[in-house]
C-alpha cells in the first residue's frame, strides 16, 4: 500500500514538472512546468547558503560570547529608592529602579537598573558593566549564539521557499489569464 502511494506520489510530482512527455500538453503548460523547475532548483540551491549563513552568525556570536566575557563584569548596585510591589499575579517581576554603584576602577556612578519588584532603598543587585564602565546586558552565552544562528538560517530558508512559491504564484496567475483568453477565443470559433 505504502509502496504503491509512492510510485503515483512520484508520477504526480513528475506530470507537475512535465516530466512525463505528455503530446496534450500545452505550451503555457509547459512553460509553468519550466519555472516550477527553476523555482525548486534555487530553492535546493540556497539550502547550502542559508546553512552557510546561519554558521556565520554562529561564529559571530561566539566572537561576540568571547569579548563580552572578556570586557563585562558584575558589580553589586545599591538601591537608593524603593522599588514599586508588582501588580501581576506573578511572584517575581522585574521593575526598573535607580540604585548606585562602584566601578572597577573605583568611581562612583548611579543609574537606573532592573530589581525585582518591592524592593526597598538600601537592597541590592547584581548588575553588570561593560568595558567602558556601562551598565550592559550579561554576555551573550553559547546557547544564545546558537539560537540565533538557528533561528537566523531557518527564516532565511523559510523566506527563500516563500519567495519560491511566490514566484510560481504569480507565473500562474500570468499563464492562466493566457489560458483563459486562450480557450475564450476557441470557443468563439466554435461558436461562429
Amino acid at each position: 500500500m505504502i509502496r504503491w502511494r509512492l510510485v503515483t506520489d512520484a508520477a504526480r510530482f513528475a506530470r507537475l514538472l512535465s516530466l512525463d512527455d505528455n503530446p496534450l500538453r500545452r505550451e503555457v503548460d509547459r512553460v509553468e512546468a519550466m519555472a516550477a523547475r527553476f523555482v525548486i532548483l534555487i530553492v535546493a540551491a540556497l539550502l547550502p547558503v542559508c546553512v552557510w549563513l546561519g554558521m556565520r552568525i554562529h561564529e559571530d556570536g561566539l566572537a561576540t560570547m568571547e569579548s563580552q566575557a572578556l570586557t563585562h563584569y558584575q558589580v553589586t548596585a545599591v538601591l537608593t529608592h524603593d522599588i514599586q510591589p508588582a501588580v501581576a499575579t506573578s511572584s517575581y517581576q522585574q521593575r526598573w529602579g535607580e540604585a548606585r554603584w562602584q566601578t572597577r576602577h573605583g568611581i562612583e556612578d548611579s543609574g537606573r537598573v532592573k530589581a525585582p519588584a518591592g524592593a526597598r532603598a538600601g537592597d541590592t543587585v547584581t548588575i553588570w558593566l561593560d568595558g567602558d564602565d556601562q551598565l550592559a546586558e550579561p554576555p551573550l552565552t553559547r546557547q544564545q549564539a546558537s539560537g540565533r544562528a538557528v533561528f537566523a538560517a531557518v527564516f532565511a530558508y523559510i523566506g527563500v521557499v516563500e519567495l519560491g512559491f511566490g514566484v510560481c504564484w504569480l507565473v500562474r496567475r500570468r499563464l492562466d489569464r493566457i489560458r483563459m483568453r486562450s480557450w475564450e477565443t476557441q470557443w468563439s470559433r466554435f461558436a461562429s
